[in-house]
């Protein structure tokens, strides 16, 4: 007999870049956070010997994809405007928070990459904003959570720190 039912909710899903929330995202996949590299490489020797080096690489890159009309996307350009003034990208903490569910992504060295391509339409368009973050940990934690029920159906609140 299962003892836990999880959940998910899209709309408990946080991003914050320098502290500000992030919202207006699109329909459909709104956030992807990925690995640049492999978290290690192996090697085999040439009788079959398999070695692991253990990859130091802990940058990502967190894609955005938000609504035309989102005021988020005025934030993000406005960061975009500040590094071609100061010729420098600003850095920025990123964290990006599933409050439902299990993860937790945080970066306190990002900036943004690529700003997104503009198309106009007779419909709803969508602004991509690719963000490059050093020093990435993606945290999943069966701890973590804000709503979930227990098999009673009681709602169980748990914490989560780093």
């Amino acid at each position: 007999m299962a003892t836990y039912l999880g959940a998910y909710n899209p709309k408990e899903v946080t991003v914050l870049v320098a502290g500000i929330p992030l919202s207006g995202f699109a329909a459909d996949t709104f956030i992807n956070v990925e690995r640049n590299e492999d978290v290690s490489i192996a090697y085999v020797g040439s009788k079959g010997e398999v070695g692991r080096v253990k990859n130091v690489d802990d940058t990502y890159t967190i894609t955005i994809t938000l609504q035309q009309i989102s005021q988020s996307n005025n934030l993000l350009q406005a960061y975009i405007t500040a590094d071609e003034f100061i010729d420098m990208p600003p850095i920025l903490p990123v964290s990006v928070i599933d409050l439902y569910g299990r993860e937790l992504f945080q970066s306190s060295w990002a900036w943004i990459q690529k700003e997104p391509a503009r198309s106009f339409s007779s419909g709803m368009e969508t602004r991509e904003w690719v963000i490059y973050a050093v020093d990435g940990i993606f945290v999943t934690n069966p701890n973590y959570g804000k709503k979930d029920k227990d098999v009673n159906g009681s709602i169980v609140t748990t914490a989560f720190t780093i």
